[in-house]
């Protein structure tokens, strides 16, 4: 039976273990996010963002991610090799976004990320995830996903059905509804038996954890390293970090100016 791991606790226990290697590729302990926060709960049968910080350099290139997840027997429960648009080299600290995908019969609990890099120098280019083109550099994170489990997938994220295939979606998703009750909404004002349902406003991820960072003047702590992290890794920008070697966990008015930065770049003001 898996311990559901409070998230409130265990961002400021947030452990990356690094792969041991010399790689020219490397996925980096810093800067991994799950949709845009550095933990999240996500639900069996749902997909989620995963963007991770990577070097690219020595003549190689980085074409996939295989995302494998560990339960804590050790046993790899989901595997999958998602496309690098467009493939990376001569990169350093160069974001990267992919959509993993979860099965919806995946059990409960918290899982370790194994994220390894897959890629072919110069003009050749690997046909997915083939064991001949594993690049060493990969990483394994740690309490970051926690993925819950229900019956039905009615409010999933995204369904993609038993195996990872995308197959036919039940109830959630359905000819572009959210959910049951929006269909059935929407079916009412086509008879004339209710009011139209209103389209729901998108919600802007990086925007919603933009918003969370409410920090004073002379804050310090492992809370402000990982908002400066984010913040950076969106469009900010902290000269006394990038620039001058300061240290991360303080908050300044750098900071607070690299927070509008952010949200200004990704539409949130």
């Amino acid at each position: 039976m898996f311990k559901k791991v409070v998230l409130g606790l265990a961002l400021a226990a947030v452990v990356a273990v690094p792969a041991v290697s010399s790689a020219a590729v490397s996925i980096e302990d810093y800067g991994m996010t799950i949709n845009g926060r550095t933990s999240d709960d996500v639900r069996a049968g749902s997909s989620y963002r995963l963007g991770v910080t990577t070097n690219v350099n020595g003549g190689d290139d980085l074409e996939y991610l295989r995302v494998r997840h560990i339960n804590e027997n050790g046993d790899i429960v989901n595997s999958q090799c998602r496309k690098i648009e467009p493939r990376l080299s001569n990169a350093n600290d160069a974001r990267v976004f992919v959509t993993v995908p979860t099965v919806s019969d995946m059990p409960a609990g918290d899982y370790e990320l194994h994220v390894d890099p897959f890629g072919i120098p110069g003009f050749g280019q690997t046909t997915g995830c083939d064991e001949d083109n594993l690049l060493p550099g990969g990483n394994i994170f740690t309490n970051r996903l926690i993925v819950t489990h229900r019956s039905d997938v009615e409010d999933a994220d995204e369904v993609v059905g038993n195996g990872g295939g995308t197959g036919t979606t039940p109830v959630g998703g359905v000819f572009g509804f959210s959910s049951f009750a929006e269909l059935v909404a929407a079916l009412k004002a086509a008879l004339g038996l209710g009011t139209p349902a209103p389209t729901p406003t998108p919600v802007n991820p990086v925007c919603a954890q933009l918003g969370m960072y409410t920090f004073t003047q002379g804050s310090m702590g492992p809370q402000v390293t990982q908002a400066q992290m984010y913040i950076m890794s969106h469009g900010g920008s902290i000269p006394a970090i990038s620039v001058g070697g300061a240290a991360y966990g303080y908050w300044g008015s750098q900071s607070a100016a690299a927070l509008w930065q952010a949200k200004s770049a990704n539409g949130c003001n």
